[in-house]
Formats: C-alpha cells, structure tokens, sequence
C-alpha cells in the first residue's frame, strides 16, 4: 500500500514523533494522489502489522485525520 510505504519512508526523520509520521504519510498520500475520497485507510491491525507501532498511537492518527 502506497500509504504505509511513505510512512516507513517518515520513521527516518527523528524530527517527527511517530504519531506525526503517521499523519504526515497520510497527508502526503493525499497530495501525490495515491489515496482520494472514498478511499480507506489501511486498517489498525494492518498498521500495526505493517508498521508496528502501538495501537493506541495509531488510534490517535486516525482520529486526529478525521477531525
């Protein structure tokens, strides 16, 4: 999935906590165009599995893309 692979590309910058990585990917998915309306993100587990990263931060990307 093109938006797990920028945020693998992110988790290199010390300058971002990983809550911000994730966001940050998510956000520069949508400006390269690889995710658009109606598209869904990958999902927790998956993030999780993928990334691996806690849930809990996770959780708190998702919620703070969706406000």
């Amino acid at each position: 999935m093109p938006v797990i692979s920028k945020i693998l590309n992110l988790t290199h910058n010390n300058n971002l906590t990983k809550h911000e990585q994730l966001v940050q990917g998510v956000i520069e998915s949508i400006e390269d165009g690889n995710l658009t309306v109606g598209d869904q993100l990958p999902s927790i587990n998956t993030m999780v599995e993928e990334i691996g990263y806690a849930r809990k931060t996770i959780f708190k990307a998702y919620e703070e893309l969706k406000n």
